[in-house]
Protein backbone atom coordinates (compact mmCIF):
# COMPACT_ATOMS: atom_id res chain seq x y z
CA UNK A 1 0.00 0.00 0.00
CA UNK A 2 2.75 2.78 1.13
CA UNK A 3 4.31 1.96 -2.69
CA UNK A 4 1.18 2.21 -4.33
CA UNK A 5 0.64 5.77 -2.30
CA UNK A 6 3.75 6.48 -3.43
CA UNK A 7 3.54 5.94 -6.64
CA UNK A 8 0.34 7.79 -6.99
CA UNK A 9 1.70 10.89 -6.35
CA UNK A 10 4.08 10.64 -8.73
CA UNK A 11 1.27 10.00 -11.07
CA UNK A 12 -0.49 12.62 -9.96
CA UNK A 13 2.42 14.70 -10.22
CA UNK A 14 2.24 14.16 -14.05
CA UNK A 15 -1.21 14.43 -14.42
CA UNK A 16 -1.60 17.91 -12.23
CA UNK A 17 0.79 19.19 -14.86
CA UNK A 18 -0.63 18.07 -17.61
CA UNK A 19 -4.03 19.27 -16.98
CA UNK A 20 -2.96 22.65 -15.94
CA UNK A 21 -0.94 23.25 -18.84
CA UNK A 22 -3.85 22.28 -21.51
CA UNK A 23 -5.96 25.16 -20.17
CA UNK A 24 -2.98 27.63 -20.30
CA UNK A 25 -2.22 26.51 -23.80
CA UNK A 26 -5.30 27.21 -24.47
CA UNK A 27 -4.95 30.71 -22.88
CA UNK A 28 -2.14 31.17 -24.76
CA UNK A 29 -2.88 30.32 -28.24
CA UNK A 30 -6.60 31.72 -28.93
CA UNK A 31 -7.96 35.14 -28.01
CA UNK A 32 -10.88 35.03 -25.43
CA UNK A 33 -13.49 34.88 -28.46
CA UNK A 34 -12.15 31.49 -28.81
CA UNK A 35 -11.64 30.16 -25.82
CA UNK A 36 -14.56 28.98 -25.32
CA UNK A 37 -15.00 26.74 -27.81
CA UNK A 38 -11.88 25.40 -27.20
CA UNK A 39 -11.87 24.77 -23.50
CA UNK A 40 -15.48 23.17 -24.27
CA UNK A 41 -13.75 20.48 -26.40
CA UNK A 42 -11.65 19.58 -23.40
CA UNK A 43 -14.25 19.18 -21.48
CA UNK A 44 -15.60 16.44 -23.54
CA UNK A 45 -12.18 14.83 -23.95
CA UNK A 46 -12.43 15.36 -20.27
CA UNK A 47 -16.03 13.48 -20.61
CA UNK A 48 -15.16 10.69 -23.10
CA UNK A 49 -12.51 9.65 -20.42
CA UNK A 50 -14.28 8.83 -17.83
CA UNK A 51 -16.33 7.36 -20.25
CA UNK A 52 -14.07 4.73 -21.37
CA UNK A 53 -11.46 4.59 -18.19
CA UNK A 54 -13.64 3.20 -15.70
CA UNK A 55 -15.83 0.84 -17.85
CA UNK A 56 -12.53 -1.07 -19.49
CA UNK A 57 -11.07 -0.61 -15.86
CA UNK A 58 -13.58 -2.53 -14.50
CA UNK A 59 -14.01 -4.93 -17.16
CA UNK A 60 -10.28 -5.99 -16.66
CA UNK A 61 -10.48 -6.54 -13.01
CA UNK A 62 -13.75 -8.73 -13.77
CA UNK A 63 -12.40 -10.65 -16.55
CA UNK A 64 -9.54 -13.15 -17.07
CA UNK A 65 -8.43 -14.78 -18.70
CA UNK A 66 -7.60 -12.41 -21.55
CA UNK A 67 -5.44 -12.53 -25.32
CA UNK A 68 -4.23 -15.85 -24.30
CA UNK A 69 -1.77 -16.24 -21.69
CA UNK A 70 -1.26 -12.15 -20.92
CA UNK A 71 -3.56 -11.28 -18.99
CA UNK A 72 -4.02 -14.29 -16.43
CA UNK A 73 -6.47 -14.27 -13.33
CA UNK A 74 -3.63 -13.08 -11.14
CA UNK A 75 -2.22 -10.77 -12.92
CA UNK A 76 -5.63 -8.99 -14.54
CA UNK A 77 -5.51 -6.09 -12.11
CA UNK A 78 -2.51 -4.72 -13.13
CA UNK A 79 -3.46 -4.18 -16.34
CA UNK A 80 -5.56 -1.60 -14.83
CA UNK A 81 -2.24 0.49 -15.14
CA UNK A 82 -0.31 -1.28 -17.65
CA UNK A 83 -3.49 0.03 -20.06
CA UNK A 84 -2.58 3.59 -19.35
CA UNK A 85 2.08 3.10 -20.55
CA UNK A 86 0.85 3.15 -24.49
CA UNK A 87 -1.66 5.58 -24.05
CA UNK A 88 0.59 8.04 -22.52
CA UNK A 89 3.29 7.06 -25.18
CA UNK A 90 0.99 7.66 -28.11
CA UNK A 91 0.06 11.68 -26.01
CA UNK A 92 4.09 12.55 -25.53
CA UNK A 93 4.77 11.45 -28.79
CA UNK A 94 2.14 13.82 -29.88
CA UNK A 95 2.63 17.13 -28.16
CA UNK A 96 6.50 16.01 -29.21
CA UNK A 97 5.56 15.84 -32.91
CA UNK A 98 2.53 18.52 -32.76
CA UNK A 99 3.02 21.35 -30.09
CA UNK A 100 5.39 24.52 -30.88
CA UNK A 101 7.81 25.47 -29.01
CA UNK A 102 6.74 29.04 -28.52
CA UNK A 103 3.22 29.50 -28.12
CA UNK A 104 3.32 32.94 -27.80
CA UNK A 105 4.83 36.22 -27.71
CA UNK A 106 5.25 35.97 -23.70
CA UNK A 107 7.08 32.97 -24.57
CA UNK A 108 10.11 34.44 -25.41
CA UNK A 109 10.61 37.27 -23.47
CA UNK A 110 12.06 34.73 -20.42
CA UNK A 111 14.24 31.37 -21.31
CA UNK A 112 16.37 29.09 -19.49
CA UNK A 113 17.57 29.79 -16.09
CA UNK A 114 15.81 33.45 -16.25
CA UNK A 115 12.57 31.67 -16.69
CA UNK A 116 13.37 29.04 -13.53
CA UNK A 117 13.59 32.08 -11.18
CA UNK A 118 10.44 33.59 -11.81
CA UNK A 119 8.50 30.74 -10.96
CA UNK A 120 7.00 30.95 -7.96
CA UNK A 121 8.22 28.15 -5.59
CA UNK A 122 7.56 29.59 -2.36
CA UNK A 123 3.57 29.91 -3.68
CA UNK A 124 3.57 26.35 -4.74
CA UNK A 125 5.49 24.95 -1.53
CA UNK A 126 2.74 26.63 0.49
CA UNK A 127 -0.32 26.06 -1.09
CA UNK A 128 0.60 22.15 -1.15
CA UNK A 129 1.63 22.11 2.37
CA UNK A 130 -1.50 24.09 3.12
CA UNK A 131 -3.60 21.71 1.35
CA UNK A 132 -2.24 18.73 2.83
CA UNK A 133 -2.84 19.67 6.44
CA UNK A 134 -5.85 20.80 5.69
CA UNK A 135 -6.75 17.64 4.09
CA UNK A 136 -5.34 15.45 6.61
CA UNK A 137 -6.62 17.09 9.32
CA UNK A 138 -10.16 16.77 7.85
CA UNK A 139 -9.29 12.65 7.40
CA UNK A 140 -8.27 12.45 10.63
CA UNK A 141 -11.32 13.81 12.08
CA UNK A 142 -13.95 12.43 9.97
CA UNK A 143 -12.49 8.94 10.38
CA UNK A 144 -11.82 9.18 14.13
CA UNK A 145 -8.19 8.66 13.93
CA UNK A 146 -7.88 11.62 16.93
CA UNK A 147 -10.73 13.44 18.36
CA UNK A 148 -11.74 16.78 16.81
CA UNK A 149 -11.06 18.86 20.04
CA UNK A 150 -7.53 16.94 20.24
CA UNK A 151 -4.45 18.33 19.91
CA UNK A 152 -3.35 16.89 16.95
CA UNK A 153 -6.47 18.04 14.89
CA UNK A 154 -6.33 21.39 16.37
CA UNK A 155 -2.33 21.76 15.52
CA UNK A 156 -2.97 20.43 12.34
CA UNK A 157 -5.84 22.81 11.21
CA UNK A 158 -4.02 25.58 12.76
CA UNK A 159 -0.56 25.06 10.93
CA UNK A 160 -3.01 24.97 7.65
CA UNK A 161 -4.48 28.27 8.58
CA UNK A 162 -0.99 29.76 8.56
CA UNK A 163 0.27 27.97 5.74
CA UNK A 164 -2.59 29.70 3.73
CA UNK A 165 -2.21 33.07 4.99
CA UNK A 166 1.77 32.61 4.56
CA UNK A 167 0.88 31.53 1.06
CA UNK A 168 -1.39 34.87 0.57
CA UNK A 169 1.36 36.99 1.49
CA UNK A 170 3.44 35.25 -0.68
CA UNK A 171 1.56 36.15 -3.58
CA UNK A 172 1.25 39.80 -2.85
CA UNK A 173 5.16 40.19 -3.67
CA UNK A 174 5.49 36.95 -5.89
CA UNK A 175 7.09 38.11 -9.46
CA UNK A 176 4.66 35.84 -11.29
CA UNK A 177 2.05 34.58 -8.73
CA UNK A 178 0.67 30.92 -8.90
CA UNK A 179 -2.60 33.17 -7.71
CA UNK A 180 -2.49 36.92 -8.62
CA UNK A 181 -5.06 38.09 -5.51
CA UNK A 182 -5.81 41.61 -8.37
CA UNK A 183 -7.84 38.84 -10.39
CA UNK A 184 -10.05 38.39 -7.55
CA UNK A 185 -10.99 42.13 -7.69
CA UNK A 186 -12.59 40.79 -11.04
CA UNK A 187 -16.20 40.10 -10.40
CA UNK A 188 -16.63 37.49 -13.24
CA UNK A 189 -13.45 35.38 -12.19
CA UNK A 190 -14.59 36.05 -8.54
CA UNK A 191 -17.80 34.22 -9.33
CA UNK A 192 -16.90 31.74 -11.63
CA UNK A 193 -14.12 30.61 -9.44
CA UNK A 194 -16.15 29.86 -6.37
CA UNK A 195 -18.68 28.30 -9.20
CA UNK A 196 -15.82 26.16 -10.03
CA UNK A 197 -14.91 25.24 -6.85
CA UNK A 198 -18.46 24.11 -6.04
CA UNK A 199 -18.94 22.31 -8.98
CA UNK A 200 -15.58 20.10 -8.42
CA UNK A 201 -16.64 19.33 -4.82
CA UNK A 202 -19.76 17.95 -6.42
CA UNK A 203 -18.25 16.06 -9.21
CA UNK A 204 -14.60 14.81 -8.02
CA UNK A 205 -17.12 13.37 -4.99
CA UNK A 206 -19.12 11.49 -6.91
CA UNK A 207 -16.60 10.30 -9.64
CA UNK A 208 -14.45 8.69 -6.94
CA UNK A 209 -17.05 7.72 -3.86
CA UNK A 210 -19.88 6.64 -5.83
CA UNK A 211 -18.41 3.52 -7.29
CA UNK A 212 -16.81 2.53 -3.84
CA UNK A 213 -20.25 2.81 -2.51
CA UNK A 214 -21.26 0.48 -5.13
CA UNK A 215 -18.87 -1.59 -4.56
CA UNK A 216 -17.80 -1.93 -1.02
CA UNK A 217 -21.14 -1.08 0.56
CA UNK A 218 -23.87 -2.67 -2.53
CA UNK A 219 -21.00 -5.61 -3.70
CA UNK A 220 -21.65 -4.26 -7.48
CA UNK A 221 -18.58 -5.53 -10.00
CA UNK A 222 -16.22 -2.84 -11.33
CA UNK A 223 -17.48 -3.67 -14.12
CA UNK A 224 -21.15 -2.82 -13.05
CA UNK A 225 -19.67 0.01 -10.72
CA UNK A 226 -18.10 1.38 -14.26
CA UNK A 227 -21.39 1.00 -16.16
CA UNK A 228 -23.54 2.68 -13.23
CA UNK A 229 -21.58 6.07 -13.50
CA UNK A 230 -21.97 5.74 -17.38
CA UNK A 231 -24.86 8.03 -17.50
CA UNK A 232 -23.47 10.76 -15.43
CA UNK A 233 -19.99 10.46 -17.90
CA UNK A 234 -22.19 10.95 -21.09
CA UNK A 235 -24.35 13.75 -19.76
CA UNK A 236 -20.80 15.50 -18.86
CA UNK A 237 -20.06 15.25 -22.78
CA UNK A 238 -22.91 16.48 -24.06
CA UNK A 239 -23.07 19.23 -21.60
CA UNK A 240 -19.82 20.57 -22.18
CA UNK A 241 -20.56 20.65 -25.80
CA UNK A 242 -24.09 21.88 -25.73
CA UNK A 243 -22.63 24.65 -23.33
CA UNK A 244 -19.48 25.41 -26.00
CA UNK A 245 -21.97 25.77 -28.55
CA UNK A 246 -24.62 28.19 -26.77
CA UNK A 247 -22.44 30.18 -25.75
CA UNK A 248 -20.67 30.72 -28.83
CA UNK A 249 -23.88 30.92 -31.04
CA UNK A 250 -25.36 33.31 -28.15
CA UNK A 251 -22.50 35.34 -26.09
CA UNK A 252 -24.73 34.29 -22.94
CA UNK A 253 -22.15 32.81 -20.55
CA UNK A 254 -23.93 34.08 -17.47
CA UNK A 255 -27.47 32.34 -17.98
CA UNK A 256 -25.90 29.33 -19.42
CA UNK A 257 -24.00 29.74 -15.85
CA UNK A 258 -27.23 29.41 -14.11
CA UNK A 259 -29.16 26.90 -15.73
CA UNK A 260 -26.03 24.66 -15.51
CA UNK A 261 -25.81 25.42 -11.59
CA UNK A 262 -29.37 24.93 -11.26
CA UNK A 263 -29.63 21.33 -12.82
CA UNK A 264 -26.35 20.25 -11.07
CA UNK A 265 -28.16 21.39 -8.28
CA UNK A 266 -31.60 19.08 -9.12
CA UNK A 267 -29.13 16.18 -9.95
CA UNK A 268 -27.42 16.39 -6.51
CA UNK A 269 -30.56 16.56 -4.76
CA UNK A 270 -32.09 13.55 -6.77
CA UNK A 271 -29.14 11.71 -5.79
CA UNK A 272 -29.85 12.19 -1.95
CA UNK A 273 -33.34 11.08 -2.75
CA UNK A 274 -32.16 7.73 -3.93
CA UNK A 275 -29.38 7.02 -1.69
CA UNK A 276 -32.21 7.02 1.48
CA UNK A 277 -33.59 3.93 -0.23
CA UNK A 278 -31.94 0.49 -1.41
CA UNK A 279 -30.84 0.47 -4.94
CA UNK A 280 -32.73 -2.52 -6.01
CA UNK A 281 -32.22 -2.04 -9.73
CA UNK A 282 -28.36 -2.81 -9.11
CA UNK A 283 -29.03 -5.74 -7.90
CA UNK A 284 -28.57 -7.74 -11.46
CA UNK A 285 -24.81 -6.35 -11.06
CA UNK A 286 -24.31 -7.45 -7.93
CA UNK A 287 -21.46 -9.97 -6.89
CA UNK A 288 -22.97 -10.36 -3.55
CA UNK A 289 -25.39 -13.58 -2.95
CA UNK A 290 -26.57 -12.00 -0.09
CA UNK A 291 -27.11 -8.07 -1.56
CA UNK A 292 -28.89 -10.62 -4.76
CA UNK A 293 -30.94 -12.71 -2.01
CA UNK A 294 -32.28 -9.08 -0.29
CA UNK A 295 -33.04 -7.15 -2.97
Amino acid sequence: MNEFIAFRALQGLGAGIGIALAFVLVADMFPPAERVKWQSLFGVVYGLANLVGPTLGGWLTDHGPLVGALVTETTRWRWVFYINIPVGIMALTALLIYLPANISARSSHHTGWAAVRRIDFPGAVLSAAATICLLLGLTWGSNATYDWSSLQMIGILAAAVILFGAFLMTERFAVEPILPLDLFRNQVFAVAALLSLLQLMILVGLIVYLPLYLQGVLGVSATGAGAVITPMTVSSVIGAALAGLAITLFKRYQLITILSALIMTAGVFLYRRQGRKPLLSLSFLSNNPRQKGRS
